[in-house]
């Protein structure tokens, strides 16, 4: 019996120094990291978020608004859209373990403040960049860490910026009409991305 007891307390104090070696080896990392201020950024529509219902809504009425009013449009509807599964749970990995996360919108800012004030907890930094070459200005600023994108055209403009950039693949669904061509630039694939 005291033997049992024994061995139960040995087995509990074993699994207590492994749990406190791993909570110690998570808290230097993640200091580390803060204040190295490193950054992982993803691309919003058909990165992280299934935006397609979205978008489908405002192009029922495009021809009767202005650009500024179809972003408005667009950005205002994102309750329609979907958060895909595992681009979210990758960003909230790194959230983690102290990496800022930002969102990048190949769109107009119009209407977007509740869009942004629903990513919150998870994201620090929402922008918006509506233009080819101002998103290549941003990343080679930002320098991230890491860019998640599903476009070729972000893939190019990360690499440019010579960023390590990760492919986001696009559901069978998505209307997103942006040339999509996963694995053509020799970019890693995230497995399952399209979900």
């Amino acid at each position: 019996m005291i033997e049992k007891l024994k061995n139960f307390i040995s087995r509990l104090y074993l699994r207590f120094k492994r749990l406190t070696f791993l909570i110690a080896s998570w808290a230097v990392l993640f200091s580390t990291i803060t204040i190295l201020g490193l950054k992982i950024g993803f691309e919003y529509d058909d990165g992280i978020s299934f935006t397609t219902p979205a978008y489908r809504q405002a192009e029922k009425y495009k021809a009767q608004i202005s650009a500024s009013d179809y972003w408005n449009f667009v950005n205002r509807n994102y309750k329609k859209e979907k958060i895909k599964v595992i681009p979210s749970l990758v960003c909230w990995f790194f959230k983690a373990f102290g990496f800022k996360i930002h969102i990048v919108c190949s769109r107009g800012e119009e209407g977007s403040d509740a869009l942004v004030h629903s990513w919150r907890p998870l994201v620090n930094k929402f922008v918006f960049v509506p233009d080819t070459f101002k998103k290549y200005e941003l990343l080679e600023k930002e320098k991230f860490f890491f860019y998640f994108a599903s476009s070729d055209e972000d893939i190019i403009q990360a690499k440019k910026a010579k960023i390590t950039v990760i492919r986001i693949k696009r559901g069978n669904l998505s209307e997103n009409s942006k040339p999509y061509h996963p694995g053509k630039y020799g970019e890693w694939i995230l497995p399952l991305s399209a979900f």
